[in-house]
């Protein structure tokens, strides 16, 4: 784990008495989701590379987790299958074509993606990690005001254009961010 995997688990861990419903937007192989439901919180994790997500389900078996739901597609401003750019030899810059720069072998595969509102979410998380790879700044206006207003969010920031469309976002609605 790098040090900022190790601040954020550590902050699930300390504040895991205020959450009874998590999501995981971008889990890959399932570390944070695995984390989250370990705690005791009701964790649904979403990742559209179904490769992964066997990784992630084999986790949750391992680790004999009960309150973890995984769902195999991802967030996008839209429903639609789109080209993935599945990156070989790093899987966590894993992203959908175009979305941010990469090297190194990758291969395309097609993914499934939905928006928010159609994801059937029938609560208000107490805590969602977002780690989208350079499409955050497309998803965060698809998300509801009430869920931004009553919800600890981390974001994953990428480049200069998606920490843009975030922080005018962010700014625009009046809300705190750190």
């Amino acid at each position: 784990f790098e040090l900022q995997e190790m601040i954020l688990h550590m902050y699930y861990y300390v504040n895991k008495k205020n959450y009874k419903y998590a999501i995981d937007f971008g889990t890959n192989i399932g570390v944070d989701a695995v984390v989250l439901s370990s705690f005791g919180i009701k964790t649904f994790a979403y990742e559209p590379d179904k490769d992964l997500l066997k990784f992630a389900e084999s986790s949750k078996k391992k680790n004999k987790i009960k309150n973890l739901d995984f769902f195999s597609y991802g967030i996008l401003n839209e429903n639609k299958t789109k080209t993935f750019v599945k990156v070989l030899n790093n899987l966590n810059a894993s992203h959908i074509k175009g979305a941010r720069g990469f090297y190194g072998r990758h291969k395309e595969i097609k993914c499934k993606f939905k928006k928010f509102q159609s994801m059937n979410i029938k609560f208000i998380p107490d805590i969602m990690k977002i780690n989208i790879e350079g499409s955050e700044g497309k998803v965060v206006s698809t998300i509801p005001d009430k869920v931004w207003r009553n919800c600890e969010v981390f974001i994953e920031i990428h480049d200069k254009k998606n920490r843009e469309q975030l922080w005018n976002f962010f700014r625009k609605k009046n809300l705190n961010i750190f």
